[in-house]
């Protein structure tokens, strides 16, 4: 039988439109990963322009971005503003990253994605000089790269903390170490990019421990690996670096050679905060070097350009020497005066800190007890609700089990019942010879082995029931409803003394 199927003319239509709907989605989100891509690579080389491809993709409807696409431009974009020290939208930017991460689905890519994001959430609390909230972040991204085993992940958070070990802690070793691993794992993998900056931390450590020949080994090396990068910003950094190398070293025309490079680097950067340590830095080897016009124009610089008090006061008491040298005593003592007035503004400051920090750790470690409380009330409850839940389920277990054996138990029942009926019937089939039909028994004879006879229904009734013939078929024989033949069998099952049809059977076989 062939069956004829209709072809479906209207609804043709709107599946291709649904499908090319889908095309264009996918498309759509094909091409914000690929400005992504350019943003990422553009990032140190051209900030502006890789923040400009960031913001098309944050600009885009939720739809047609894909959510960890605009995590990772969301996290793009909370870099390009902590880079130009603008802390209070980085954090913004960084929260609604951080906040996307729970909608995220979980696997070995995502959980990248997400490495990264607490990394540099952790990053901008270095750079606010939240060093505790920082170092927690940096731990839980390390431990999730190494869940993952992403080796260039590890580097990065290894580099990061180790960041913290100096600025923090002080402990030079420590962060030695950890910079040290993390190069190892960068070349291990092939990194060159992130190699080289690690590199230029190792030498930026040995610098500050006085071990400059070891500084000039890795800060060159690395100048020359982020030059070829065309990473600017990396590049200004090492100049700086190499500039307090030589500095140290009394190489006073190589330190200004390299602090000049770090200054037009970072105009090139547009990296505002870069420039006035830049300025700073070599107005101070321009001083030991006796160029004291040159020193007084980068002070000023970097004086009337920086809003960060220990430079105010650093470049202060530069100026404040230079014009005493030049024997200018009244703007001399004008800076001394600012030197003097910043000098107590830290120290006040730094009391305030003090006193700050203390307020904070004593906050978290009560914050910290009852979060531990919580967990473990939550646990508990936990682990009750498992128990219950267990029970619950055991009983619905059990239950289903027992009334599946009743079931069973019935049908067994039924069908020993119905065998043993069928064998009575072969057994009048070989008596009568022609089956039930033959199997003559009147009423009157019933009626005389029974107290309370049979009525002729009930006796019409009970030569249905022991033929094939069900309650239904029965009541259709005799006229009546179902629960009538009900009604009937279970006075007939009564006067003759048994509960059913095969009973029954057996009283009419002995009858007859």
């Amino acid at each position: 039988m062939t069956i004829a199927i209709k072809p479906m003319k209207k609804s043709l239509p709107a599946l291709v439109f649904v499908q090319v709907l889908i095309l264009f989605s996918l498309q759509a989100q094909d091409s914000y990963l690929e400005l992504l891509e350019k943003a990422e690579s553009l990032k140190d080389e051209d900030p502006q322009q890789s923040l400009q491809y960031v913001d098309q993709i944050l600009s885009a409807d939720s739809s047609e971005v894909n959510l960890a696409t605009r995590i990772q431009a969301l996290e793009l974009k909370a870099l390009g503003e902590m880079y130009n020290y603008q802390f209070g939208p980085a954090n913004s930017y960084f929260s609604r990253a951080y906040n996307l991460l729970a909608s995220l689905e979980k696997n070995e890519s995502t959980e990248s994605i997400i490495g990264s994001v607490y990394l540099n959430i952790g990053r901008n609390f270095v750079w606010q000089s939240k060093y505790d909230t920082a170092l927690s972040m940096m731990i839980a991204a390390k431990g999730i790269y190494e869940n993952t085993n992403e080796k260039d992940g590890l580097a990065q958070a290894l580099n990061a903390i180790a960041i913290i070990y100096i600025q923090y802690s002080q402990d030079a070793e420590k962060a030695l170490g950890s910079f040290k691993d993390a190069l190892a794992l960068h070349d291990e993998t092939g990194n060159d990019v992130d190699a080289a900056r690690v590199m230029q931390n190792i030498g930026q450590i040995y610098n500050m421990q006085g071990n400059n020949d070891s500084a000039l080994y890795y800060l060159r090396i690395s100048n020359g690996m982020v030059a070829q990068q065309k990473d600017f910003r990396s590049l200004a950094i090492g100049s700086n670096i190499l500039g307090a190398v030589f500095f140290d070293l009394n190489k006073l025309d190589s330190s200004e050679i390299y602090y000049k490079k770090a200054i037009e680097l970072d105009l090139i950067n547009q990296d505002s905060v870069g420039l006035i340590y830049d300025y700073s830095q070599l107005a101070t080897t321009l001083v030991k070097k006796n160029d004291l016009i040159q020193a007084e124009k980068y002070s000023l610089l970097a004086f009337n350009n920086t809003k960060d008090v220990f430079i105010k006061s650093e470049s202060a008491e530069t100026l404040s020497n230079i014009y005493e040298s030049l024997g200018n005593s009244e703007k001399s003592l004008t800076y001394y005066k600012f030197f003097k007035d910043f000098s107590d503004s830290i120290r006040n400051e730094d009391q305030r800190t003090t006193v700050s920090e203390l307020q904070t750790k004593y906050e978290t470690a009560e914050k910290e007890k009852e979060i531990e409380l919580a967990n473990a009330e939550l646990d508990k409850k936990q682990r009750f609700q498992t128990f219950l839940l267990t029970i619950i389920v055991l009983i619905v277990f059990f239950s289903a089990l027992a009334i599946f054996l009743l079931v069973q138990r019935f049908k067994l029942r039924r069908a020993l019942l119905s065998q043993e009926i069928d064998t009575l019937r072969l057994q009048i089939n070989s008596i009568f010879g022609g089956g039930i039909k033959n199997l003559d028994v009147g009423l009157q004879e019933i009626n005389e082995n029974l107290h309370r006879p049979l009525t002729e229904r009930e006796y019409e009734v009970l030569n249905h029931a022991i033929s094939d013939k069900n309650n239904s078929e029965i009541a259709d024989a005799v006229f009546v409803s179902v629960n009538t033949v009900k009604t009937h069998l279970k006075n007939i099952y009564t006067k003759l003394g048994v509960s059913n049809r095969k009973e029954a059977l057996e009283i009419l076989l002995r009858t007859s």
